[in-house]
């Protein structure tokens, strides 16, 4: 089944969110293809506390009911599906899971992934913060020393006891290294660089090369994430595809401006410049 629009969007996270409400508010057809859950990762922070007109902060499953609720207040149109890759002749062909799309402007706001660790323990560690969400009176450990692996950590302690093992030093904001360190059930471990990883039934051993272990029930990997893209097979720099395709949110950032309120300004960005284009007949 080929479903045709004008304006298609990949990705529901707060950046392609952005771009369907401006969109949509100019009384344009647009179509949100997102892969699973309106709000990305973002339904997984601990807290969002720098975000303008919330003084007091919102965790990310409040902030995503919100955006959730926003797109529905106007009538988004929303598929479910997983595009893997991009066709332009023309007009944009979208290959799902289960239909093919096909639109004259697009935009990509496929979020992040996990850089993963390669090693021979990496089938132990899991990327996966939904299946950690709803973890009870475990010892948990997470690779990494960054915002995510603080934040995470955070989240997961209402419920857990969390280590955070690091290679050498945190590198979060100062504000999650305070809260960790505050914290009785998150235990931080620098300088601890893994060496093996060994499976005794329902637990983990993990070993550092200093012969340190911990033991732990599950292992989640946070130690970066990289940009998102379904395979674009078509020359991005094309001249005719000025102002009708866009990169937006962490699709295209890097990890100095994986912010909520820069992935939204460069879906409304987007959005304005697609308004502008069609109503000027282009």
């Amino acid at each position: 089944m080929i479903i045709n629009k004008k304006i298609i969007i990949i990705g529901g996270g707060p950046a392609g969110v952005a771009s369907s409400i401006l969109l949509s508010r100019n009384k344009l057809p647009v179509l949100l293809i997102e892969k699973y859950k309106i709000g990305g990762l973002i339904r997984f922070a601990n807290l969002i506390e720098n975000y303008p007109g919330m003084p007091d902060g919102i965790n990310g499953e409040q902030f995503t009911f919100l955006l959730d609720k926003h797109l529905k207040n106007i009538n988004t149109d929303i598929v479910y599906d997983n595009i893997s890759s991009v066709t332009y002749k023309n007009r944009f062909s979208l290959q799902g899971v289960t239909n093919t799309y096909s639109c004259e402007f697009l935009i990509v706001a496929t979020g992040s992934k996990p850089r993963k660790i390669k090693s021979n323990y990496s089938n132990f560690i899991s990327y996966d913060f939904s299946k950690f969400i709803n973890k009870r009176d475990e010892h948990i450990a997470i690779i990494g020393g960054g915002d995510i692996a603080f934040d995470f950590a955070l989240t997961l302690s209402l419920n857990n006891r969390v280590n955070i093992l690091i290679r050498n030093i945190p590198c979060c904001n100062d504000v999650l290294l305070e809260r960790a360190k505050n914290n009785k059930n998150i235990f931080i471990y620098e300088n601890f660089s893994i060496c093996n990883i060994i499976k005794n039934n329902e637990s983990y051993e993990i070993v550092s090369h200093e012969q340190n272990r911990i033991i732990a029930n599950s292992i989640f990997g946070a130690i970066g994430r990289e940009n998102n893209l379904p395979k674009l097979l078509f020359d991005k720099k094309q001249k005719e595809l000025k102002d009708k395709f866009f990169i937006i949110g962490d699709a295209i950032n890097n990890s100095n401006n994986r912010y909520i309120i820069c992935a939204e300004s460069q879906g409304f960005d987007a959005a304005i410049k697609i308004t502008k284009q069609i109503k000027s007949g282009g």
